[in-house]
């Protein structure tokens, strides 16, 4: 009989302890997702800034972008036409062909793959 006391007081501190890990585990998770919860605000918080710096880089007097991916890149290729259409002026205007002219639009491209 007080062998049977003992393993039931035995099987009763094993469901304690089971029951605190879990709680204990339930806890990590939960400040798990609060943590990767708020490194995504916070990633999608610096991304908003980013593009609204650079549309208002990209903005003037006579064209105002809006602070998103597709109208930034829609301007980023309109000045690169431009920077284009003015080297090929600049160009063909002087006899010998300025190799950092050929150069920029190459660099532009580059910079056109980035995903905002």
């Amino acid at each position: 009989m007080a062998r049977q006391r003992e393993l039931e007081r035995e099987v009763e501190l094993l469901k304690e302890r089971l029951d605190a890990s879990q709680a204990g585990w339930a806890a990590a998770r939960n400040n798990l997702d609060d943590r990767e919860r708020e490194a995504a605000e916070c990633g999608s918080a610096q991304l908003q800034t980013f593009q609204r710096s650079l549309a208002e880089m990209l903005s003037d007097s006579c064209v105002v972008i809006e602070a998103n991916g597709d109208h930034i890149t829609q301007r980023l290729h309109e000045l690169l036409h431009t920077i284009r259409d003015k080297t090929v002026v600049s160009s063909s205007n002087t006899a010998a062909s300025d190799s950092t002219c050929t150069h920029l639009p190459t660099t532009c491209d580059i910079w056109l793959t980035y995903e905002f």
